[in-house]
């Protein structure tokens, strides 16, 4: 965290929402989806996604200026990073920009947070956050969960495992990071009913459908079923206290301590080269 030295510093930092605020706009307005292979001019792009025509070519002129557009002769195309990064059907799509532009209307809230001591106009149950939001949700825990599976995957013994069970797994990231290390290994996806369905899309994307199955359930209150070598709980928090009522972080002991709880032995951490922390249990 960068520590402010002066006050032309402390502007940057406060003033830096501005063009977070463009991209994340451009993103939702899908004008690099729009722009993809081809050139257009803001007139006939404003026309095509029903926006006011000077307001969307100020806008395209700030993207051109940030080097997410070209501008030649009055015409707008992607650049390369655009097209490769920010296009949704390409395999680099950077996937978490629908679920960052969500967490800003929440950190809009922060000083209503700190006074009240938790988010505040949020809808409490996650099936009522609508399917937009949960896509969104699912593609930004499937972009930072792709590396933190394999991640994970490095550090475990899997060669004789046969079965798991990933609970809350969503996009199925850390599963099909087992399976690249260990072909062997049949998984088993565990998520509520509205996440299925997405969870089966990135499972036919990942061509394993061989590999994993799926099972609805809430983990609250439902039977995971038995037979498995290995569990992972690989639902995290992001930005718990402006996001969700109840939620919180949690330190190491307290995790273990529930490990404990649930009869698991041999609890031991295991720390990764990027900083994370995984705590790691087994069954006696």
């Amino acid at each position: 965290m960068m520590k402010i030295q002066n006050p032309a510093e402390l502007m940057e930092l406060v003033n830096g929402f501005r063009l977070s605020r463009i991209v994340l706009t451009a993103h939702e307005l899908k004008i690099f989806d729009h722009l993809a292979g081809k050139s257009c001019s803001s007139a006939d792009l404003a026309s095509l996604i029903n926006t006011d025509t000077r307001a969307t070519d100020r806008l395209m002129n700030v993207l051109a200026g940030l080097g997410l557009l070209d501008k030649q002769h009055g015409l707008f195309t992607n650049s390369a990073f655009a097209e490769k990064h920010l296009v949704s059907s390409s395999p680099a799509f950077l996937g978490g920009l629908g679920h960052t532009a969500d967490l800003w209307r929440k950190w809009g809230t922060l000083t209503q947070v700190i006074r009240k001591g938790a988010a505040v106009d949020l809808e409490d149950n996650f099936n009522e956050r609508g399917a937009e939001w949960l896509e969104s949700f699912i593609a930004a825990m499937h972009a930072r969960g792709v590396a933190q599976g394999r991640e994970l995957a490095s550090l475990l013994k899997l060669s004789g495992v046969n079965r798991t069970l990933d609970v809350g797994g969503g996009s199925g990231a850390f599963t099909f990071a087992w399976i690249e290390k260990n072909p062997a290994i049949q998984a088993v996806i565990f998520d509520l009913p509205n996440v299925i369905p997405i969870t089966q899309k990135y499972i036919d994307r990942s061509k394993l459908s061989a590999n994993v199955s799926v099972a609805a359930g809430d983990y609250h209150k439902d039977d995971f079923g038995e037979g498995f070598d290995l569990v992972q709980g690989a639902v995290f928090a992001i930005n718990m206290l402006v996001g969700t009522k109840r939620g919180d972080t949690y330190t190491a002991e307290e995790i273990s301590g529930w490990m404990k709880e649930a009869g698991l032995v041999g609890i031991i951490p295991l720390a990764a080269a990027s900083g994370t922390q995984y705590i790691c249990g087994f069954k006696p």
